[in-house]
């Protein structure tokens, strides 16, 4: 998993390097330095207006007894884009506009709580199994090494 995660993180650089190469050759580097933090002011003032907007669609739901999946969707994936928004970089500022672009905004957030809930489901599963992970008992390492011995068909 660690391995994984270094192998993302060079590539997610790699990829962001050679963005900001391009936008560089393309209008030069001081407009490119300044794009980024444009980028993070307009993620911050698309999160205050959409966020408002989503919010009054949840309220209004809630109010009639029956708050939408698409409306919670959304204020995930809100939530998303601005993180993303504010990471500087043109390629993550690129994957948080389409967060806040409204059809694809449900999308998406619909997708981060799929994924959230299975998550949710496997840590529920594992903390009903004695809270320990694969492999392990709650009765400890001896509970493995005895059977471990009668498979073998080892005498101890």
């Amino acid at each position: 998993m660690v391995l994984y995660a270094i192998i993302t993180f060079i590539l997610y650089g790699w990829i962001e390097f050679e963005a900001m190469a391009h936008v560089v050759d393309a209008i030069g580097g001081l407009l490119a330095f300044i794009g980024i933090f444009v980028t993070a002011a307009i993620g911050i003032h698309l999160l205050r207006s959409q966020s408002a907007i989503v919010m009054a669609e949840l309220r209004a739901d809630i109010a009639k007894g029956q708050p939408k999946s698409p409306a919670i969707a959304s204020s995930l994936s809100l939530l998303v884009g601005a993180v993303l928004m504010l990471i500087p970089g043109y390629v993550t500022d690129m994957l948080g506009f389409l967060c806040f672009m409204p059809g694809i905004r449900t999308i998406i957030g619909l997708a981060i709580a799929k994924r959230f809930q299975a998550g949710m489901k496997a840590k529920a599963a594992s903390f009903q199994n004695g809270g320990f992970g694969a492999g392990f008992s709650p009765k400890g390492f001896s509970a493995f090494q005895d059977a471990g011995s009668h498979e073998t068909g080892s005498q101890e």
